[in-house]
């Protein structure tokens, strides 16, 4: 019976992600839109490009980036899960990151930033896990400490990539090792 249950939470869940996930693509979409008006095709031979009078040339043109949404996009749901994220490759770290000098530190928490985005995309916006990639991401991200043992580096990598293939499986994921 609580599996269940659990199954029904689990895709109210999806659905309620699902429907905040269209919701902000509507939002980018209206936001991205530019007030430039459309050209009307002609007869004209001419390359649009030619068309244009100088100033319009000269003038920058809009561009749409796509990217992943920042940590702030989150809703409550997925924020908790990217702390979680987080969480895990954190620790065990605190002494190592003060001792580090300011820039590394820096340094080391911008990277550590990206990689915990990367996996979190990588958990629950994909069908499939393939933690030798997780691995590789943390151990990147290790790297970044001057001075690190490498067999300290190969292990923290591995529990940290176990306890996030974990998390996959519990999500329901594909895990490929």
């Amino acid at each position: 019976m609580s599996d269940n249950r659990e199954s029904k939470v689990s895709e109210q869940l999806m659905q309620a992600r699902e429907a905040e996930s269209n919701k902000k693509l509507s939002e980018d979409f209206s936001e991205s839109r530019t007030t430039e008006s459309f050209e009307v095709l002609s007869s004209d031979s001419r390359s649009a490009s030619e068309r244009l009078t100088p100033a319009e040339k000269s003038e920058p043109r809009a561009q749409v980036v796509a990217s992943a949404p920042s940590v702030d996009a989150l809703g409550s749901v997925e924020r908790k899960n990217y702390s979680n994220i987080e969480k895990i490759l954190e620790e065990d770290l605190a002494g190592i990151y003060m001792n580090l000098s300011p820039k590394d530190q820096q340094n080391f928490k911008e990277k550590g930033e990206e990689t915990a985005q990367a996996i979190f995309d990588m958990v629950y916006r994909r069908a499939k896990v393939q933690i030798r990639k997780v691995v590789d991401l943390i151990r990147r991200w290790l790297k970044t400490i001057p001075g690190i043992n490498k067999y300290f580096l190969e292990q923290e990598a591995k529990i940290k990539a176990d306890r996030i293939a974990e998390i996959a499986v519990r999500e329901g994921k594909k895990v490929d090792f």
